[in-house]
């Protein structure tokens, strides 16, 4: 696409609504990766020094056994949708990616209360078209997560976690 950057335009595209959820489920899920990190980690401020971003906590959390390799595949390619945002003025997330997520999701051990989400291709697209799968995968995958190290957080935390 050759298309000029404009911000108006920006700003009024239907794509924006793909684009506010995928940043605001990463802000969450690095936030919560900050505190998984945070709460694993002796010294957790030694990290602060090394640019530690979302892949390089993916990849500790991985190396310290608290993720394992299907959940670190969903995170980071989660993260290179994000990524796909934030170096592509026009970029515009489509059900194909979305569904390779969700496939990741599920391969990861993240619950969903309908498989037709992650089984059935066609019906998925029909039934919660790329918003939808979007929104449950971003949200189940916090939860798991909160869930998967509930042991490291005090009931109250994991009560404003999940609301």
């Amino acid at each position: 696409m050759n298309e000029k950057p404009n911000i108006v335009n920006f700003i009024d595209e239907r794509a924006s609504e793909k684009l506010h959820l995928v940043l605001r489920g990463h802000l969450y899920l690095e936030y919560l990766l900050n505190e998984i990190v945070d709460k694993k980690t002796d010294n957790p401020t030694a990290l602060q020094s090394l640019n530690f971003g979302f892949y390089k906590k993916v990849k500790y959390l991985l190396a310290i056994g608290v993720i394992d390799d299907q959940f670190s595949e969903l995170l980071l390619f989660f993260n290179s949708i994000r990524n796909s945002y934030a170096h592509k003025l026009h970029y515009d997330l489509d059900f194909d990616v979305v569904f390779e997520l969700v496939s990741k999701a599920s391969a990861a051990g993240v619950d969903f209360s309908d498989e037709t989400i992650f089984q059935d291709r066609a019906l998925s697209k029909e039934w919660y078209g790329t918003f939808g799968v979007l929104h449950e995968v971003i949200s189940n995958t916090f939860q798991d997560l909160v869930w998967q190290n509930e042991d490291i957080f005090t009931q109250d935390e994991i009560s404003e976690f999940l609301g």
